[in-house]
């Protein structure tokens, strides 16, 4: 069975947090039900901010910062985990080469 780095689960809970601190402060249906489809697929649980009103009031580059911080901390995480396998990969090359 997969287990999950503690790392990404550790970055899965931060980002959570801060996604429901952003549906709780726009107070939007609609910008939760868009993080929740988003959250769903990473079957981590659901989103447990409130909110009260269709309306939308919020500085989007404000949230797009923070997706696109959430992104930059899973590529980091994810170039991490390739330099385990480089070693790996030089010993294919090699061993290929022979």
């Amino acid at each position: 069975m997969y287990q999950r780095n503690p790392i990404i689960d550790q970055l899965l809970t931060m980002h959570k947090a801060q996604a429901e601190y952003i549906v709780r402060s726009t107070s939007s249906k609609l910008i939760k039900e868009a993080f929740t489809n988003s959250w769903n697929q990473l079957n981590n649980g659901s989103m447990d901010a409130s909110t009260s009103s269709e309306t939308i009031m919020f500085n989007p580059e404000q949230i797009v910062e923070t997706i696109e911080k959430w992104i930059n901390d899973f590529e980091v995480c994810k170039v991490v985990e390739e330099a385990k396998f480089n070693p790996l990969k030089d010993l294919y090359l090699v061993i290929r080469s022979i």
